[in-house]
């Protein structure tokens, strides 16, 4: 695809996005009489940003905390659930070779790990 025609379809498919979905076929209709690929195109384009969208707001909750409050993990003891993301899950936990104190470690624990 040259730039000059990508430059076509990007701006065919923002002034489509600016429509409500009823109005969009007969814009399209009107854009494209002569340039059926440009049609195709960009219809493509929409149809991947709504898929995009619909599989975003169904997506699955957040697992709950694999390590509980008291798990030992090597030398750490967990004592507490910092964050999760999706890189894996951050712990706040107790090194338990260093006894006779209070400091406490974060740990990582990564998907598959």
């Amino acid at each position: 695809m040259t730039p000059e025609r990508w430059e076509r379809v990007r701006d065919v498919l923002g002034q489509v996005l600016e429509l409500p979905p009823e109005k969009r076929d007969r814009f399209l209709d009107n854009v494209c009489q002569s340039d059926q690929s440009l049609r195709s195109e960009v219809e493509s384009l929409l149809s991947s940003d709504e898929s995009a969208r619909s599989s975003f707001l169904q997506s699955v909750p957040l697992p709950t905390p694999t390590l509980t409050k008291g798990t030992r993990h090597g030398d750490y003891e967990i004592i507490s659930l910092v964050g999760s993301g999706g890189m894996g899950e951050v712990y706040r936990a107790r090194d338990t070779k260093l006894k006779g104190t209070d400091r406490a470690d974060s740990l990582q624990s990564r998907p598959g790990r």
